[in-house]
């Protein structure tokens, strides 16, 4: 009977969950803080680099606001960029959760973020083949927010015609250094 006890837990917690019961489990971090606000939040590129046809940017959050929590992936909504001869357009791109060629991922973990200070991740493409896209600028939608920051940015990226240009994002981490060097 013992070893059932923390699975039939786990199932009471999952349906509670399920039936909106209000347990406190998602509604806030668990610092007790409110969760980091885009239009409190201020964004810049603070790092470049490129090994082995694979760029990377790191991106750095500034917390003008209250203090405020933060944990998971940013997720890249929009991308606007061309083709190198091209005009500036919107570009199709879809972004993968986990580690670059050139920087570790520490996971998802709670950040506490006190007015003034940064949190940033890493965002990585490749250009070892196909079209080559320079892109401009991406929209970022951070974890517990319901709009999107803007973000200049100057990279590339490579895709096939018609196919998405892949971006891979890190977890957020402390600081603006973003994750370390893999």
């Amino acid at each position: 009977m013992r070893r059932y006890v923390p699975w039939l837990l786990l199932g009471l917690l999952t349906a509670a969950a399920a039936l909106g019961l209000g347990l406190g489990l998602a509604e806030a971090p668990a610092s007790g803080d409110a969760v980091c606000q885009s239009d409190e939040l201020g964004a810049r590129i603070t790092s470049t680099g490129s090994v082995a046809s694979q760029p990377w940017s790191t991106i750095a959050f500034t917390n003008n606001g209250n203090p405020c929590s933060i944990e998971g992936y940013p997720r890249i909504v929009a991308a606007s960029g061309h083709t190198y001869q091209g005009s500036i357009e919107s570009l199709p791109v879809t972004a993968i959760e986990g580690p670059l060629y050139e920087r570790t991922d520490p996971g998802p973990h709670l950040i506490s973020v006190a007015e003034g200070s940064h949190f940033s991740f890493a965002l990585g493409t490749n250009t070892a083949s196909g079209t080559i896209y320079v892109i401009t600028a991406i929209s970022v939608m951070l974890p517990g927010n319901s709009s999107s920051l803007r973000v200049p940015v100057d990279t590339t990226g490579s895709a096939s015609r018609g196919s998405p240009i892949q971006l891979r994002v890190t977890a957020l981490v402390r600081g603006t250094n973003g994750p370390p060097g893999g």
